[in-house]
């Protein structure tokens, strides 16, 4: 194919086609070659000449480039590091010196640099470069090399705490004749000490590295809302300082007092929160079962010490007296007595309340837990209560207590001295058994005449016989006192015969059974109407 390309000289002295071509392609070639020199005298990495357009580096990765202060002079580049972090950057050069210059520096020809680090501050949410912390010049005539270790919390490093922003600037100075040099620049950051969050603790001991916290105990830099040392996910009690661990889950806190609400049986479930806290408490009414030997507690614990005196009546728990009844009351009307005693709170439903809640007592009957001092079960009178309130009447016998009627006989018929007329004040005996009283006295009422009779009791006229018509001697005269015995009792006998005068029912004999002689007391029979009596040996008496 080469004879094609070779040109001939036309007649007119002008090159042929051919040697046109090679012309051109002559050109074509040497643009290219200069082309490749100039793409491999590129630097590696561009960085700018401003501050605030500087290229950015990472940890751990070099970039490369050149300065020239007849050119491109100044180079700057920005890394950012963590709180905690320390920087370490090193600035290399390759480049060495020039050589023997006669006409320019008359000596060997070298070339000098600057490296200066600087901090920044925060202007308006936007980082800016603030003071220069480091200034050090290298040249191939000497180091060609600058390593700097930035530790931002030093004062000579401006005594930075958190993220910080770090500008590096490589400069090229002014020499006698070539001052252009290529470097390469590499950042080391130390993550030792870094602190992402900014609570204190290093990120290898931080256990929550970015959320900042001042737990200590179960992990470290955590949040702790209630600064106690526990984390607030690993704190049974996150908005209490004192307290965080419970043992056994019943929501009180193992630490012992003074700490807030101490569960006083830390091993043992328990809701009571009056007298002490986390206990059994099996009524559910707040107040502790008593634990005498300590089985549930960390120390005995006795109705003494404020236990449940009644641990099953959740309606019931103190008993001030230790009588066995409760200090909750359910009557209104108690509540201005009670608030002066001091013990118990109403309580709609209480069991039993104790009407006497400071002195000892065992009465149940009129009212609840007062002395009683013959136990039948009614209480002692006290000024506040009385026998009209149905207090005992008699406090030293057992076997009565209440008097109705205030005649001091008790009600009940078999104790002892009963009131066999309990609503009557002026009777109380009745030694007959007929209802009716033995009493006779001035103002006495239902009063047996006839107290050792029993089938007899009035007397309407006094006369000793008795008014009652189917009783022992009747009095056949009730309304007319008389003595007489014979045919009838208790009528008028005028000769005191024993047999009474006679009258429109009772006629006299021989018509009836009446005295015949009223005014003869040895006569009084005259069966033959003759009008002498009967008895012949006494005066008027009939012989036939």
């Amino acid at each position: 194919m080469m004879e094609h390309l070779i040109a001939d000289r036309s007649a007119g002295g002008e090159l042929s086609q051919p040697s046109h071509n090679r012309s051109i392609l002559r050109r074509f070639l040497a643009s290219a070659l200069l082309l490749c020199l100039l793409v491999s005298l590129l630097p590696t990495a561009i960085a700018d000449d401003d501050w605030s357009t500087a290229n950015v580096l990472t940890d751990g990765s070099s970039s490369s480039d050149a300065v020239d202060h007849d050119g491109d002079s100044t180079d700057w580049w920005t890394i950012d590091i963590l709180n905690g972090d320390r920087l370490e950057v090193d600035v290399t050069s390759p480049t060495g010196d020039y050589g023997f210059d006669l006409f320019g520096c008359f000596g060997t020809d070298h070339w000098e640099g600057k490296v200066q680090i600087w901090d920044s501050q925060d202007v308006n949410g936007v980082m800016e470069r603030d003071q220069k912390h480091f200034d050090q010049d290298f040249s191939s005539s000497g180091s060609a090399s600058i390593s700097a270790l930035v530790n931002p919390s030093s004062s000579d490093w401006g005594s930075h705490t958190g993220p910080t922003t770090w500008y590096i600037m490589v400069k090229s100075l002014s020499t006698c004749a070539r001052d252009d040099f290529d470097y390469t620049i590499s950042p080391s950051v130390d993550t030792t000490n870094r602190d992402t969050d900014e609570d204190g603790f290093v990120n290898s001991e931080d256990d929550c590295d970015d959320v900042p916290g001042t737990s200590t105990e179960d992990r470290k830099g955590c949040p702790d809302g209630d600064s106690d040392g526990w984390s607030d996910t690993g704190d049974r009690f996150p908005i209490d300082g004192t307290q965080w661990s419970d043992g056994d889950g019943d929501g009180y806190g193992d630490n012992p007092a003074p700490a807030t609400m101490p569960d006083h049986c830390p091993q043992y479930f328990g809701n009571s929160d009056q007298d002490r806290y986390g206990c059994r408490d099996s009524d559910a009414d707040g107040w502790s079962d008593p634990d005498p030997t300590a089985i549930f507690s960390t120390e005995s614990w006795n109705v003494s010490d404020g236990a449940d005196a009644f641990e099953f009546d959740s309606t019931q728990w103190s008993d001030y007296d230790l009588d066995g009844y409760g200090d909750n009351w359910d009557n209104f009307d108690w509540n201005a007595s009670r608030a002066e005693a001091g013990v118990g709170v109403f309580y709609e439903g209480a069991t039993e309340p104790d009407a006497c809640p400071l002195r000892w007592g065992s009465s149940m009957e009129d009212r609840i837990g007062c002395p009683d001092s013959d136990v039948d079960g009614w209480s002692d009178p006290d000024t506040d209560w009385g026998v009209e309130n149905g207090s005992d009447a008699f406090p030293t016998d057992d076997t009565q207590w209440a008097d109705r009627d205030l005649d001091g006989f008790g009600d009940n018929p078999d104790g002892d001295s009963p009131d066999a007329f309990p609503d009557n004040p002026s009777q109380w005996g009745d030694s007959d058994g007929d209802g009716w009283g033995d009493n006779q006295g001035p103002g006495a009422t239902q009063v047996d005449y006839f107290p050792s009779e029993p089938s007899q009791w009035a007397d309407m006229d006094s006369d000793g016989y008795g008014d009652n018509s189917s009783g022992l001697n009747p009095d056949g005269c009730k309304d007319r006192a008389g003595t007489s015995t014979m045919d009838r009792y208790g009528c008028p006998d005028a000769d005191g015969d024993g047999y009474s005068n006679s009258d429109a029912d009772w006629p006299a004999h021989p018509s009836g059974f009446a005295d015949a002689f009223n005014d003869q007391a040895s006569q009084w029979a005259d069966t033959d109407g003759d009008g002498y009596g009967d008895r012949p040996v006494m005066p008027n008496g009939d012989f036939f």
